[in-house]
């Protein structure tokens, strides 16, 4: 018989998952110059003292970093452990 996971057990999977792929990722994805551009555009748009929610956007870390060069304030919700 085969036990199929409910959405707890899911979404903690995936997270493992993506625990062990993290850097992987960030190497291949972090660096886009074109997603690197695309950030530029758009925090130069963003008014002064804007506060920026990053959902299911990879790592976090290219916005993070963009977003910390110009003192705005970036939240980000990360999977404790």
């Amino acid at each position: 018989m085969t036990m199929v996971a409910g959405p707890a057990e899911a979404g903690d999977a995936a997270a493992r998952t993506f625990d062990v792929l993290g850097g992987t990722y960030e190497e291949t994805h972090g660096r886009i110059p074109e997603l690197l551009s695309s950030l530029d555009w758009l925090i130069a748009r963003l008014p002064r003292r804007a506060k920026v929610l990053d959902l299911g956007s990879g790592t976090g870390r290219p916005t993070a970093q963009r977003l910390a060069a110009v003192r705005a304030q970036h939240l980000t919700h990360a999977r404790g452990g």
